[in-house]
């Protein structure tokens, strides 16, 4: 057999670029599949035929609407075990924007924690903590300094070999620091 598994990386119109166990490299994506792959899906790829010759099924899928088709939704990000949904000890705290984040988490399969960053610039940030497991008991809440020594620690519990983590928050909550 020719084919082997590749996990999509970016997905560029017609080109997938595909994570093999030897590394990463840009395939044309020549023959349609429905679904159609999107970033963080498993694939055989035919190395003899030079293409993506079937999706594997996914275990969670994120999505929307099509803009302008309201009818269709596009695929996001598939298989994915947790999402990090980032916010900060700050201003940038809003509940209803959490609520929608954990609506599309739910939805698409996937297990939430919420991660409240800028804990060593607030001077309560379990305030955040609390308002954040209010909206839903047995929810995963964590405070952090995302540059303390500790964060790997406190996050440790969803940072397993093998598992597939996301993270989503509004621009500026120290999602990028976190990585």
């Amino acid at each position: 057999p020719t084919a082997r598994p590749a996990r999509v990386l970016q997905h560029h119109g017609a080109g997938l670029v595909l994570a093999f166990d030897d590394g990463a490299r840009t395939v044309m994506f020549t023959v349609r599949l429905d679904p159609e792959p999107t970033v963080g899906d498993w694939v055989a790829y035919d190395k003899a035929r030079s293409r993506v010759a079937a999706l594997y099924p996914r275990i969670s899928l994120f999505k929307r609407r099509n803009a302008g088709d309201t009818s269709r939704t596009q695929a996001i990000l598939a298989n994915v075990d947790t999402v990090l949904i980032v916010t900060s000890a700050n201003h940038d705290f809003n509940v209803p924007r959490l609520e929608r984040y954990l609506a599309l988490a739910f939805e698409a399969n996937v297990t939430p924690v919420i991660v409240i960053t800028k804990a060593d610039i607030s001077d309560h940030p379990e305030d955040f903590a609390n308002e954040a497991r209010a909206m839903k008991p047995g929810l995963a809440v964590v405070t952090v300094n995302a540059r303390g020594p500790d964060v790997a620690s406190v996050l440790s519990p969803w940072l397993i070999k093998g598992q597939t983590i996301a993270l989503m928050g509004s621009s500026g909550v120290g999602k990028s620091t976190l990585v």
